[in-house]
């Protein structure tokens, strides 16, 4: 498919078969607000600019450019508006196949000499944007240039999205198109650290698996295979990878079939109508309904993970397999533990890592294995600094005190908790301008902080956030936040990872004037009932 289009671009150009060409394989970026478009490779000429790129979304949804879309150097400041479309006519509704997935070229003037990074936009306000495309050699000073390729026997896969293990929902990734079922992509970073290469038609179903990888500074070798609906990776290159693959395959001899017999029963119990308590169904209903506010579907939230956390999720019948299900998973737990300590390497610390952003304050067996095995090994390394922050914070429950941390506010002016909560009643406020229920829930503390803001209570509002703060301000004067806001720009002060809840997109903690925390996530209900007895 890539061939077919890369000829319609060479055909499109002009008579010229001698016009001296550059063809960029997979652009580097800096930003983008998409993931329903990509593009594949850019053709440079003295006669046209040519982008090879795709549509990918679910079967039977559709994609569109508009019309007005262009393309704008940032050397020149030109803006070069398409000029033709092949195998997509702009304007129109493009339908994806069940590969989840079409090809179109789109065709513009010749750039000016000096333009090395170009933006590309749609014509309307809020249409797609990709910006900071490199048009030159690999910009970026990096120590590891790792050469992923690859195989996957999944004839209906178009692409793999390719993210660092851990990160934030909406960091930036990486669309790797698959032709023919091959692909291939180089990779540049400044650690050995682990990736996931997840299905792209998967990820936008939300319904995937991680397929993991050690970037080195080597060519590794990737073959996805599927036994069923599972896909398995076999690596090979590195010596990290090495042990990264007998791990993954003495997991899969280990537990690969650990849950069948647990899921068999939930799945019999669930046709039964004898899994969920009637109280839990009503609220899962009330949650799915279209008519539920976003007020009451916090409630709800708060409401569901309350009866998950004191076992009235399931019936009795229900919480017996869930009960076994934890113990199975506990075992895999304290094997995956045991296979870190015993083979110490990044992979190891990975695993760890991995385990601990998952656990929120159940990680005491981890914070003891990395104590005992790799405390003080390769300290400058990200799983390292973000281990021994974890290691160093202690548990965040009701009855402990806040940890301090130091953070800018949005004129740049360093701010720390401490002094900030000082004597005062504080609502930790951890958000984000993407995560839809923390604003909600934000939006729900604007009358009490109003009603005792004079009488001793604050609110502390931090915003995580990527690469700038412009969605942060912007959700800010939307929802209308009358207390201050620091910034927590691409985890720089590791604020999540000591709080616990690196996973997450937010969390809220009620403190005392004496800084002991009284609540984890309490409802805005509960924090007026709290501001009212002791303010």
């Amino acid at each position: 498919m890539k061939t077919l289009l890369i000829s319609l671009a060479l055909t499109s150009l002009t008579a010229n078969a001698y016009a001296e060409t550059k063809l960029i394989d997979q652009p580097r970026y800096s930003e983008k607000n998409t993931m329903s478009f990509n593009i594949n490779s850019i053709l440079l000429s003295d006669t046209a600019t040519i982008i090879n790129g795709s549509f990918y979304s679910r079967p039977n949804y559709w994609v569109a450019l508009d019309k007005g879309t262009k393309i704008i150097g940032q050397q020149s400041g030109r803006e070069y508006p398409v000029l033709a479309s092949y195998g997509y006519t702009l304007g129109e509704e493009c339908y994806m196949p069940e590969s989840g997935s079409v090809p179109l070229v789109l065709k513009f003037a010749p750039l000016e000499a000096n333009d090395s990074i170009i933006n590309f936009a749609e014509g309307s306000e809020n249409g797609f944007k990709i910006s900071g495309i490199q048009l030159g050699q690999n910009p970026i000073k990096s120590k590891i240039h790792c050469h992923i390729s690859g195989t996957t026997d999944d004839a209906n896969c178009s692409n793999f999205i390719l993210k660092k293990e851990g990160e934030m929902p909406i960091s930036m990734f990486v669309v790797i198109p698959v032709n023919n079922g091959k692909f291939h992509y180089d990779l540049y970073c400044d650690w050995p650290e682990t990736y996931s290469l997840i299905n792209g038609n998967e990820y936008r179903q939300s319904a995937f698996y991680n397929l993991d990888f050690i970037a080195e500074n080597n060519d590794v070798d990737i073959i996805v295979t599927h036994d069923g609906d599972q896909p398995k990776i076999d690596i090979k290159g590195g010596e990290m990878n090495e042990i990264l693959n007998d791990y993954n395959n003495k997991r899969r001899t280990l537990f690969a079939n650990a849950f069948d017999s647990t899921n068999a029963l939930m799945d019999s119990l669930f046709n039964e109508n004898k899994l969920f308590t009637d109280e839990y169904m009503e609220l899962m209903d009330q949650l799915s309904r279209d008519d539920t506010t976003p007020e009451m579907r916090n409630a709800l939230y708060h409401k569901r993970d309350s009866l998950e956390n004191i076992k009235k999720q399931y019936t009795p019948e229900g919480n017996a397999i869930n009960d076994q299900e934890l113990a199975i998973s506990d075992n895999i737990r304290k094997w995956k533990i045991d296979y870190a300590k015993t083979h110490k390497s990044i992979p190891g610390l990975s695993i760890l890592k991995s385990l601990a952003i998952y656990s929120g304050n159940k990680i005491d067996d981890i914070v003891e294995a990395y104590n005992e095995c790799y405390a003080g090994w390769e300290p400058e390394h990200p799983y390292s600094l973000e281990l021994a922050t974890i290691a160093s914070s202690g548990s965040i429950n009701p009855g402990t005190h806040f940890i301090d941390f130091s953070a800018p506010d949005l004129n740049g002016k360093e701010m720390t908790l401490s002094s900030l909560a000082k004597g005062k009643v504080t609502l930790l406020d951890l958000w984000a301008s993407w995560c839809g229920p923390c604003r909600v829930n934000s939006k729900q503390i604007i009358p009490l902080y109003e009603a005792y803001k004079d009488k001793g209570f604050t609110v502390v509002g931090v915003a995580r956030e990527e690469n700038n703060t412009e969605d942060m301000e912007k959700a800010i004067a939307k929802d209308g936040y009358p207390w201050i806001n620091l910034v927590e720009l691409n985890d720089k002060n590791q604020i999540w990872t000591k709080y616990r809840i690196s996973n997450a997109a937010g969390g809220t903690y009620l403190i005392d004037a004496n800084g002991i925390i009284v609540a984890v996530n309490p409802t805005p209900d509960k924090v007026a009932k709290y501001l009212k007895e002791n303010l």
